[in-house]
């Protein structure tokens, strides 16, 4: 009897803990499998939530959110190593708001951003720009 309570107790502590904190399950994972996977800096692991992934070899992530951002990919140009995302706070949505479409996003901040495994080679001078 008491391996059952110790067993549901459990089973509702990691149950709390995943909604309070969902990225503390899925962030380290996607971290550590996934190549182009990154939690954006004005986010953390923590709170930040993929809300759509991105297809095929790429990995990663193409919306995510956390409490106070919204968080967008560019992925037009493919040629270049560096990787734009918009970020939009929460409360600053215009009237045609789609938090899956960037370019409804309105007064949105474009942050560029470079992998990891591209950082010792020559394109950082580029993603510095």
């Amino acid at each position: 009897m008491q391996k059952r309570y110790i067993l549901l107790i459990t089973l509702v502590s990691i149950l709390v803990s995943y909604k309070a904190c969902p990225g503390y399950f899925t962030n380290p994972f996607a971290l550590l499998t996934e190549g182009n996977y990154f939690i954006p800096k004005e986010s953390n692991m923590r709170s930040f939530q993929r809300t759509v992934s991105a297809e095929g070899s790429g990995d990663g992530w193409l919306y995510g959110e956390d409490n106070k951002y919204y968080f967008g990919m560019d992925v037009d140009d493919e040629s270049d190593p560096c990787v734009v995302y918009y970020i939009l706070r929460k409360g600053q949505e215009s009237q045609d708001f789609n938090k899956f479409d960037t370019k409804t996003w309105g007064n949105r901040l474009g942050v560029r951003w470079m992998p990891e495994k591209l950082k010792s080679n020559s394109y950082k001078k580029e993603c510095d720009k």
